[in-house]
């Protein structure tokens, strides 16, 4: 018999699924729609359940499968009743085990893959949050709180720190700068009391989409837009520093990076490097970004 591994990446946007032969050779993939409980929880759960019935009846009668490993963007929505009845679910149709973790799992785990006992996930594009695991098996989050309350490093707090800045230049009588005029002229608004017009009345994506008039501006070598970038990039930095401290990383951890944001404005991945070396950190740099899904085969690959 051909053991296979059923790998599920069930993100806010789309549904991924891979059949994986043991040896991590891609058999056959499927894509679904939401696959993120936050979305829409009834949808979600119904998208997964179709990928990886597809995916079960691509099958071969030489198949023998031996786990289902499901990696969910928004899991937390769930109750625990509602996670342990999924799973009781699935595990009673295919007569396998499941195994189900959140997506920042296996993004992590994408990375490590089966080489390193250690290390983090950099996770940056509208949101930010730094994910890693060291060799005891221990796991921490650092931020990752949410717009609300603190998600630095992330598109939508550059967009932020810019507005604030503004709203204190304001506050104390200052005159703005060239970028602060510019910025606001982006936004459309000619007084600082606008501002809330439009941070009250925009989703957290649509302030975020922002963040690429900022980024243009330092592509121009405006001064304020490079430091609120390298600014972006240090707080991403400092996550990693207070997740190594608290993990008691050894020498040489690995760090990959996720996220639009994080992987294509302007200088922030140097500023992140920069300070972590500034902090004696020693780390190895993933050499070539891996899609999420592959972080379900590692990841099954230890559950099994």
């Amino acid at each position: 018999m051909n053991k296979v591994i059923i790998g599920i990446d069930a993100g806010g946007t789309k549904t991924l699924g891979v059949l994986f032969a043991l040896n991590g050779k891609e058999i056959v993939r499927f894509e679904n729609g939401v696959g993120s409980p936050a979305v829409d929880k009834i949808k979600a759960l119904q998208n997964v359940k179709a990928v990886i019935d597809y995916l079960f009846n691509k099958m071969t009668s030489k198949d023998e499968l031996v786990i289902i490993q499901i990696g969910m963007s928004g899991m937390g929505i769930l109750s625990l009743d509602e996670k342990q009845t999924f799973i009781y679910d699935l595990e009673k149709k295919y007569k396998v085990k499941v195994s189900l973790e959140n997506d920042a799992v296996i993004g992590l785990y994408s990375i490590i893959k089966d080489k390193y006992a250690e290390g983090v996930l950099v996770l940056s594009g509208t949101g930010s949050a730094v994910f890693g695991k060291n060799k005891d098996h221990q796991t921490m989050l650092s931020g990752g709180w949410g717009h609300l309350l603190n998600e630095q490093g992330s598109a939508f707090s550059l967009v932020s720190n810019a507005v604030l800045k503004i709203i204190a230049a304001f506050e104390q009588n200052l005159k703005l700068s060239a970028f602060q005029k510019k910025f606001l002229e982006h936004l459309g608004i000619n007084d600082c009391f606008d501002i809330k017009k439009i941070w009250y009345h925009k989703s957290k994506n649509e302030l975020a989409a922002y963040a690429r008039f900022i980024n243009d501006q330092a592509l121009r070598k405006d001064e304020e837009a490079l430091i609120l970038l390298k600014e972006s990039g240090y707080s991403l930095g400092q996550y990693v520093l207070n997740l190594a401290n608290k993990l008691k990383f050894s020498d040489n951890f690995i760090v990959g990076f996720r996220g639009g944001f994080v992987n294509n404005a302007f200088g922030i991945k140097d500023a992140f490097i920069n300070y972590l070396k500034e902090h004696d950190l020693k780390v190895i740099y993933e050499a070539e970004e891996a899609e999420p899904i592959i972080g379900t085969f590692y990841l099954a690959l230890r559950n099994i």
